[in-house]
């Protein structure tokens, strides 16, 4: 029985492997069948079946055998820019596709076009974040342009604009939104952070720059740039718990995460984990050493990279950990930053796409990786070794 992986980068082609080998044959699909551009950057398919291809100049759609393509067209609502980044569907059946110009398109894939999302006219704000919520809201945001809140309802748009201006922010400085089990919204700032619930809008620890929020049953846990840990609770208000480091201008943070119930927060010098239960830094000597930014795959496991060509892989469930070398140290430097997509097939095993030294794929029960690279001349080659992103449909291709 064999297994297709579809992973596209400049143009896309097709993996085939087994359970007991890999066997990369590719099939190429170019602006000769008709895509609209070599460069691909994103792929989806929608609830139809079709696919969807963001390139750098259009997005396509595909059926298994055609192609059509989209562009901007003047004088009518249509994709704002040719440059596609990536490219998203909502629970409500509307495509989402960002661009390059930092803009959000919508088509409504019912329908068969392009919607203005906001029902007033101003789906040509800039926006580069987007978060859908449990209920099928579309929150969007920038990190100097605020936010707006996208509600579909009865069959209509409507929007509201979160702004300093307004009053509804406490700064245009958006750093993240996220919402809870309760459906409330939380928006963190660089001069506060807001809490929208279905009765109020509520500002919480104005001046304090906040990089990071986590909800945590009633409440939730709120990280700032200098390193200090707050909670939150509806009745007790904003509450300060502890301080990371105790040089002001020594933290610097980079990202952070959930891991088995534990903030796991990393920055330049070393991650920390802490216990949301005990209010307490935990010793671990693992995340004493591992510093930088993660990806996640579709099976909930993380891979950490730092900028030295070394990645962590964490699996959710077994929380066995490997340190993996994905790009030698002389080529990683060359590279302007590292990209790196993670996926899991229904196998198990684990493939992870790089930005200039090709593809490898990871099988956790055996510890064996294996590595595919550009060769020219070779039939059964990949087609490059700057891969943007790996792809697996509902159909396990």
């Amino acid at each position: 029985m064999f297994k297709r992986i579809q992973i596209f980068t400049f143009i896309f082609f097709l993996c085939q492997i087994s359970w007991s080998s890999v066997d990369v044959s590719s099939r190429f699909l170019t602006m000769n069948d008709g895509l609209s551009s070599n460069s691909v950057l994103s792929i989806i398919q929608d609830n139809k079946g079709f696919m969807w291809i963001g390139t750098s100049n259009g997005l396509n759609r595909y059926d298994g055998y055609n192609f059509v393509s989209y562009f901007p067209e003047k004088g009518k609502i249509s994709l704002i820019d040719n440059r596609i980044k990536k490219i998203s569907e909502n629970k409500n059946g509307f495509l989402w596709i960002y661009s390059n110009s930092e803009n959000f398109s919508c088509y409504d894939l019912e329908k068969g076009c392009f919607v203005d999302y906001t029902g007033c006219g101003k789906y040509a704000d800039k926006y580069n974040h987007m978060m859908g919520t449990k209920v099928g809201d579309v929150w969007l945001w920038h990190e100097n342009n605020g936010c707006q809140r996208i509600i579909y309802k009865n069959g209509k748009f409507r929007s509201q604009l979160y702004k300093s201006a307004n009053g509804l922010l406490p700064s245009n400085k958006v750093k993240n939104i996220v919402d809870d089990s309760q459906g409330n919204i939380w928006i963190i700032t660089d001069k506060g952070a807001v809490k929208v619930s279905q009765r109020s809008i509520k500002k919480i620890g104005l001046g304090i720059s906040f990089v990071s929020v986590h909800p945590y049953r009633q409440g939730c846990f709120l990280l700032s740039s200098d390193g200090c840990v707050y909670d939150y609770k509806e009745r007790s208000g904003l509450n300060f718990i502890t301080r990371l480091i105790k040089k002001v201008g020594e933290f610097g943070y980079t990202d952070s995460f959930i891991y088995l119930n534990k903030w796991i927060i990393m920055t330049q010098r070393k991650s920390y984990v802490f216990d949301f239960e005990s209010h307490l830094f935990v010793k671990d000597e693992f995340w004493e050493h591992v510093t930088g930014r993660f990806v996640t795959d579709n099976a909930g496991n993380y891979l950490v990279y730092n900028g030295t060509g070394f990645v962590y892989y964490i699996n959710e469930k077994t929380r066995k950990t490997k340190k993996i070398q994905l790009i030698p140290g002389n080529l990683v430097k060359s590279i302007a930053f590292e990209r790196y997509h993670i996926l899991q097939d229904n196998k198990g095993l684990i493939w992870i796409s790089t930005y200039g030294n090709g593809l490898f794929v990871f099988n956790p029960e055996t510890d064996d990786l294996t590595h595919y690279n550009y060769r020219r001349g070779f039939l059964n080659s990949i087609s490059s070794n700057y891969i943007i992103s790996i792809f697996k449909d509902r159909e396990e291709n």
